[in-house]
């Protein structure tokens, strides 16, 4: 370790060292995980453009279904988006503190 870096337990785990390294799989499993999230911003975008469009059609209001809901798809969006962030950040194990900067270091 670096100077002014001192080793923080993660909860749970062995405090004699360092932790076990991630598999690959792990990363892979990670890097999955971080492909959905666009994949969410977008599904709930087009979902809200098709029901506005279908209630526009349906009761013959133009593009105010349309517009209303797509901006519902866009806020869902962004919510979808900041949870699965919010839950890969937390599922990130970060191994030691740094005393100098006052921020996490992963150890490789």
């Amino acid at each position: 370790m670096t100077k002014g870096t001192q080793y923080v337990p993660r909860p749970g785990k062995n405090e004699d060292g360092p932790a076990p390294q991630k598999s690959k799989a792990g990363v892979f499993n990670t890097l999955a995980f971080a492909g959905t999230i666009g994949l969410h911003m977008v599904s709930g975008i087009v979902v809200g453009g098709l029901i506005g469009y279908a209630l526009d059609k349906w009761f013959e209001t133009g593009p105010l279904l349309t517009g209303i809901f797509l901006l519902i798809g866009i806020a869902a969006g962004f919510k979808n988006v900041y949870r699965d962030a919010k839950r890969l950040i937390a599922s990130q194990e970060w191994n030691t503190y740094d005393a100098d900067t006052g921020g996490h270091t992963k150890d490789n």
